[in-house]
């Protein structure tokens, strides 16, 4: 549709609000189009989505095809974008709630397990690849634990989705996974606020100042925001108020905070996550509001952001590369999550069997990664070489989750006898 506006006469002026909105059109048709095939295909939507914005992008000029989505579009598409990101954070900080989980034993060991061996594997990859792939603004340490960071976050959101999808949440081995997803991602967010302060300062001295307003500004939200929401909330519940009014205040309190982590030198998405963490969960007005944002972020937001993520790959860039650096990367992600998941696993006594599902299930990386290389691109850290591999990685591991899943069932389902162990075999015996 852009394309055909652009290649109106000069005599027809275009408006800029005209090129916004036929790009928005393509964006959200290609979007949504992809991300229901992707269903059909026992894939999670983001998947299609993401897939959209390569076709869109880069890829489709690759190609020999003109881009649909270019020109006076690309800046107010991205600012767009920028605001799905704000309410995806704020909705994921809402909707993690470890208190109210039923805490399977082994959390520990297995969040440690799955974190801390791929961040080693991915600080020694990064090693190899600092010449060629790191950005501008990297030093090698920052560099080096931004990778092992992108390879160490689960997609909470994602895994939740395919879980429930799936109708096997409510199972221990599930329900371990995604609490041990929420406190790896807890942890990566904040280890990954430090390596983009240091990004930005350039040294260790110079990002100490945004670390302690970062940490002054935690103890404000949790010391005086939550109790003021709660109240606020509380008051709303009682009046009667609508749904929509809460929706407001939870959009308007995430922008807010968003633009104030942004002045003190840390990314709008980590204030949006804190103000989501302390919105009311539960009493009076806990959790109103959160679905037309959802919907809306849904249908329209986060399929925006999928898309500029994906048009910002290129892969023409991989020539001098080729296959090979993805290649290593994905095997790294794979091979480096599953096993520290497994030998968490195994340690807190967890069957073999158990070990494995884990394994597979905290590979999912979706969105999460696609968010982490995108504040890595945006600050500097890798270039867009890297970039493109990391978006490659986000769709790969997320694609293989269902069908090693049922890989594993298959096989879980061949080892298992015939009859249960402590119930002999059923002879009839002739008389």
């Amino acid at each position: 549709m852009t394309a055909v506006l652009a290649a109106l006469p000069p005599a027809v002026p275009v408006s800029p609000a005209a090129h916004l909105l036929a790009a928005v059109a393509v964006v959200l048709a290609a979007a949504h189009g992809l991300g229901a095939l992707a269903r059909r295909l026992g894939q999670p939507a983001v998947v299609g989505e993401i897939t959209a914005g390569l076709l869109l992008g880069p890829a489709a000029l690759a190609a020999g095809l003109p881009a649909p989505v270019s020109g006076e579009a690309a800046g107010p598409l991205g600012l767009a974008a920028q605001l799905g990101l704000v309410c995806f954070m704020m909705l994921l900080g809402w909707e993690l709630d470890p208190v109210g989980t039923r805490r399977p034993s082994g959390v520990g060991a297995v969040a440690a397990g799955s974190a801390l061996v791929p961040l080693v594997c991915g600080a020694a990859l990064a090693v190899p690849l600092y010449a060629d792939l790191a950005g501008p603004d990297a030093s090698r340490p920052v560099f080096s634990l931004f990778l092992g960071v992108a390879l160490a976050v689960t997609a909470v959101p994602v895994l939740a989705r395919m879980l429930a999808g799936s109708g096997r949440a409510g199972g221990r081995t599930e329900r371990l996974a995604l609490l041990s997803a929420v406190v790896i991602d807890a942890l990566s967010w904040a280890v990954l606020a430090l390596v983009l302060a240091l990004a930005g300062a350039g040294t260790a001295l110079g990002a100490a100042w945004p670390a302690v307003l970062a940490a002054v500004f935690t103890a404000l939200m949790a010391g005086a925001v939550r109790p003021l929401l709660s109240a606020v909330f509380t008051a709303l519940d009682r009046a009667g108020a609508p749904d929509a009014s809460f929706a407001a205040i939870a959009v308007a309190g995430a922008v807010a905070a968003g633009a104030a982590t942004e002045a003190i030198g840390v990314h709008a998405a980590f204030g949006a996550f804190l103000f989501g963490a302390v919105l009311p969960r539960r009493g009076p007005g806990a959790g109103r509001g959160a679905a037309p944002i959802r919907a809306f972020a849904s249908a329209a937001l986060l399929p925006i952001y999928f898309a500029t993520v994906g048009m910002s790959a290129s892969f023409g860039a991989l020539g001098a590369h080729g296959w090979a650096v993805p290649a290593a990367v994905l095997a790294v992600a794979l091979g480096s999550k599953f096993a520290g998941t497994a030998a968490g696993a195994r340690l807190a006594g967890l069957p073999r069997g158990e070990a494995a599902r884990l394994g597979v299930l905290m590979n999912c990386r979706g969105l999460t990664e696609l968010i982490v290389a995108d504040l890595g691109l945006r600050a500097g850290i890798i270039s867009a070489d890297l970039f493109t591999v990391l978006v490659v990685v986000a769709l790969a591991t997320t694609a293989m989750t269902g069908p090693l899943l049922r890989l594993q069932d298959a096989l879980e389902r061949r080892r298992r006898p015939p009859f249960p162990p402590d119930r002999p075999q059923h002879r009839e015996v002739t008389p």
